[in-house]
């Protein structure tokens, strides 16, 4: 079964390099309301995403 998310997804979502403090992070979840951010790596070569935080994290 397939099912089409791309109607629903944010193709331009927040992200954070995987080196950030959760406290910065914390600050953006606060500051913009939001509540997941993608963590990207720091050096190419790896995958896309290298997770996801969400604002329960933080708390």
């Amino acid at each position: 079964m397939f099912v089409d998310l791309h109607p629903i997804t944010n193709t331009s979502p927040y992200t954070v390099v995987e080196t950030m403090s959760l406290a910065k992070a914390a600050l953006l979840f606060r500051e913009l309301g939001l509540r997941h951010l993608l963590a990207v790596p720091k050096k190419p070569g790896r995958p896309p995403i290298v997770g996801i935080l969400t604002r329960h994290d933080s708390t």
